[in-house]
């Protein structure tokens, strides 16, 4: 069955959903939050359940940044079945990630290796989204490049104002590496802290502190390739 050519969605019909889905990790980060300020003795929330929310709410929130910084973000109709809607799917993933840390920071006991398997499948979920925007824009003169460069000559398309640009490749590595390092973290804490063993303040902080600099560091790493 021949797929359809490439079309450029004025409307981004993706984009905009994909921010509802955000706005909504965003309200359950801030959730627990709420009903501690409501009753602090029926909703107590411990330093170490804060720093696991604020990890969350770094990632949802550095993720969304990334997002709309990005030119590769999905311009172009979502179809069945084409390389926008893998992309599409893959923007739905990461928000469950962040969905899903934001409802383990709050659980008791506190526990830092669902927080680390989550943060570096978030990453695996980066990689992946990396590379289907390598796809996209592979070759010279494929197809999505030149539905984008007609509706960038056209002026009767003021929402495609970006050049078409290639494969940022230094962006890929960050992300790369940065996906592994979370692999690393992620193992370290799993041989630490097994199923019966409950982390320190010390050791959840450090955790949480370490994820922290990988999140920033990365976000910068990206902007700055």
């Amino acid at each position: 069955m021949r797929r359809p050519p490439p079309k450029i969605d004025p409307g981004t019909t993706g984009v905009s959903f994909v921010d509802i889905l955000f706005a909504l990790v965003v309200g359950q980060v801030l959730d627990p939050v709420r009903l501690w300020a409501l009753s602090q003795s029926d909703h107590p929330l411990p330093a170490a359940s804060v720093l696991h929310l604020a990890v969350a709410l770094v990632i949802t929130l550095a993720s969304w940044v990334g997002y709309h910084g990005s030119s590769n973000r999905p311009q172009f109709r979502i179809v069945f079945f084409n390389l926008e809607l893998a992309k599409f799917a893959l923007d739905i993933g990461m928000v469950v990630v962040y969905f899903l840390m934001a409802a383990y920071a709050v659980r008791t006991p506190v526990s830092v290796r669902p927080e680390t398997l989550l943060v570096s499948i978030a990453f695996g979920l980066y990689l992946l989204w990396d590379f289907a925007g390598v796809v996209e824009k592979r070759g010279s003169n494929g197809p999505y490049e030149t539905a984008w460069n007609e509706a960038y000559d056209n002026p009767l398309r003021p929402d495609v104002h970006e050049v078409w640009t290639p494969t940022d490749w230094p962006r890929v590595l960050a992300t790369a590496c940065c996906f592994v390092l979370s692999v690393i973290v992620f193992g370290v804490t799993w041989r630490l802290f097994g199923p019966h063993r409950v982390p320190t303040w010390k050791e959840s902080a450090a955790t949480d502190g370490i994820l922290l600099v990988l999140l920033v560091a990365y976000r910068w790493w990206k902007d700055r390739s």
